[in-house]
């Protein structure tokens, strides 16, 4: 027994066992460090909480921060709770300059004055020291990230109306553009939409129109500009982008809001998506805004940025890596990969999306009611676009818990997982040699459909406080809904939009109602989204010279409509369509390009494009072919310059989903 009680004390009194009690001892200071920045400083200036991004920080600056306080302790030889108040005074040493030095000189004060009682705080300090070392995956595997909406910056006020500008004499004119709004998406029976029931029921509709593109930026253009597809010139939004001067040259072009204006009425839009509102213009790249009095692109405050600097400047992770050697960088990377989350910071900037843009049109628009001007009004809703987040009025409602697919948590920022295993899935599939969905893929088609439903269930929501408060105003209306491009499920192997010219990508609703537009209901004929400037215009009574379409409402004789994405062109008559490959080649040069029929649909038969009769029908091939090769006479596409994309740009694309890449890809 006596030589076993020696050699314990002899093992206890080892230096390393010594060391390492201190080494835990200022570990846990530094951690009550962390803690009281993280609880104390809970209102640290940025726009979103992110507890769990400041957490991870800090918890991943406790342990190297709190072993160099050790070697320090070691030194001086610091007994445990003078150890502790050295960890917690160096750790907090980015953040608060005054009270660490205060704590510091604390603990050394308290070195040899610390009474017997004491002594089991010490212990306390040194156990919790062994829990530091965890933290980072506690707080990676625990802390939930929080889902508060990124909030928009100061919204721009709308301008007094200019003295010189003449008092025009007509309705008021609101253009409602949804993005990625599918034309059968509001016509199903599981899909309540009583608001856009509402209006089809006291206008007329389309069964569908046809978008000019299967992305956002050309078909936003064809529609502001009044101009057919071709005479824009652009393939998709990563495509070379045509000039302002280009296109007023050209074609006489004059936006619809510029026409609007010099007709005498106040022109204001709201657009959700910002693609539209970062146009290039010093390059000359035609935008979207001219002639609005007013555009409130809906800038959001990031708070990412405002995350990094604090990161940077405020704790020793940023003291670590300074900036002068640009290891920064390196740090802002690995932050965005372990304490941040991309699909996550993509729900936050999403997230009450049609909330948002809802109030900022009501409010506009009673500015604008209150004025002696008719006025046209731009809403540009991003909602259904992914990532899907219902509202939680309606989530559920369709997306029912017995459905969800297999492997995936309740999260909302498992959708984007979703999605990323759907194409996974679909390319198995096609790889396979496989048409029909089945198992997994099936599933995850079906739930996020399901979601898709749902968005568009909660958009009907605001679209009927958009549209009372329209009514409200007590004024003649002109209402036009439609949306620039659909979405995909997988009926041909693609999913979200960009990647085919099919039916689910280029028919979209289009339904008119207001003044002057009798409540005939349903239009005998399929229309095209590029009718609705001409439209417009003349319900008001504006000249519509050198605008491309037709009057929906006058002596409308459906023609070939074309839709295109990169490197490829639809064409379709209401009984025929054509999908056929356009490609310039590395320099492209008017006239000069290669064109390959690919498939060929009786759309009139075959709604879902499902029987190709390219073989058999090769007379009405060559038909839609003929006509193809006249329009593309008229393409612009050659005479632009190429673009290369900037990294801000790409990142936009990438943030919405869009591959990157140029026109030729």
């Amino acid at each position: 027994m006596r030589l076993a009680l020696v050699a314990t004390t002899r093992v206890s009194s080892l230096p390393n066992l010594r060391f390492v009690s201190r080494y835990l001892a200022t570990l846990t200071g530094a951690l009550f460090a962390a803690l009281f920045v993280l609880f104390i400083d809970a209102g640290w200036g940025l726009p979103i909480e992110m507890f769990r991004e400041r957490a991870m920080v800090l918890s991943l600056c406790v342990i190297p921060v709190g072993w160099l306080s050790g070697l320090l302790a070691m030194r001086l030889s610091l007994p445990g709770l003078s150890a502790s108040l050295l960890g917690f005074g160096v750790a907090l040493l980015p953040t608060y300059l005054v009270v660490a030095l205060l704590v510091i000189a604390v603990g050394f004060l308290l070195r040899n004055r610390l009474p017997a009682s004491m002594a089991g705080v010490g212990k306390l300090c040194k156990a919790l020291g062994v829990v530091v070392h965890i933290l980072p995956l506690v707080v990676y595997f625990g802390v939930p990230h929080s889902l508060d909406s990124t909030p928009r910056v100061v919204e721009p006020e709308l301008p007094a109306a200019a003295v010189e500008q003449k008092m025009g004499q007509g309705p008021d004119v609101v253009l409602v553009i949804i993005d990625t709004l599918r034309a059968d998406a509001i016509l199903e029976d599981a899909v309540p939409t009583p608001h856009i029931d509402a209006l089809r029921n006291r206008g007329v509709w389309a069964s569908y129109a046809v978008a000019p593109a299967n992305q956002t930026l050309p078909s936003h253009l064809s529609i502001l500009c009044g101009l057919d597809i071709e005479k824009i010139g652009m393939r998709g939004n990563p495509s070379p982008w045509p000039q302002g001067a280009q296109l007023r040259e050209a074609w006489g072009m004059q936006t619809l809001a510029e026409r609007f204006y010099d007709g005498g009425w106040r022109t204001a839009a709201v657009a959700s998506n910002t693609l539209l509102s970062r146009v290039d213009e010093s390059k000359g790249y035609q935008g979207y805004r001219d002639g609005f009095e007013l555009w409130n692109g809906m800038e959001r405050d990031d708070p990412w940025k405002g995350y990094l600097k604090w990161s940077q400047n405020c704790t020793w992770l940023g003291w670590f890596l300074p900036k002068t050697l640009g290891w920064h960088k390196y740090s802002a990377f690995v932050l965005s990969h372990i304490a941040g989350d991309k699909s996550v910071r993509g729900l936050r900037f999403h997230k009450n999306e049609g909330v948002f843009t809802t109030d900022a049109s009501v409010r506009y628009i009673q500015q604008l009611t209150q004025g002696e001007r008719p006025y046209f009004f731009l809403a540009q809703y991003l909602d259904p676009h992914t990532p899907y987040m219902p509202d939680d009025a309606v989530r559920g409602t369709l997306s029912k818990e017995e459905l969800r697919p297999a492997g995936f948590d309740t999260s909302e920022s498992s959708e984007m997982s979703m999605r990323l295993a759907f194409r996974e899935g679909l390319h198995a599939m096609i790889d396979a040699g496989e048409v029909m969905m089945n198992g997994s893929t099936l599933s995850l088609a079906t739930w996020l459909h399901h979601l898709y439903r749902e968005e568009i269930m909660a958009l009907d929501t605001q679209l009927g406080r958009l549209f009372g408060a329209i009514e409200k105003g007590g004024r003649p209306t002109i209402v036009l809904f439609t949306s620039d491009h659909g979405e995909a499920f997988g009926e041909h192997g693609n999913i979200n939009h960009g990647s085919t010219v099919y039916t689910e990508e280029i028919h979209v609703p289009f339904v008119l109602a207001g003044a002057n537009v009798p409540s005939t209901g349903l239009l005998p004929n399929r229309v095209e989204v590029v009718d609705t400037a001409r439209t417009l215009l003349e319900l008001a009574g504006l000249p519509a010279n050198r605008v491309d379409g037709q009057n929906v409402l006058s002596g409308y004789q459906p023609r070939v409509a074309l839709a295109t994405m990169v490197k490829r062109f639809s064409v379709e008559d209401t009984e025929w369509k054509l999908v056929a490959s356009v490609d310039y080649g590395n320099a492209p040069k008017v006239g000069e390009y290669e064109l390959q029929m690919e498939q060929l649909f009786h759309i009139s038969v075959d709604p879902f494009e499902k029987d190709d009769l390219l073989a058999k029908e090769v007379e009405q091939a060559r038909r839609l072919r003929s006509i193809l090769v006249d329009r593309l006479k008229l393409d612009l596409r050659p005479s632009i310059e190429e673009r290369v994309l900037s990294r801000i740009e790409q990142q936009q694309l990438d943030a919405l989903g869009y591959a990157g890449g140029d026109d030729e890809h």
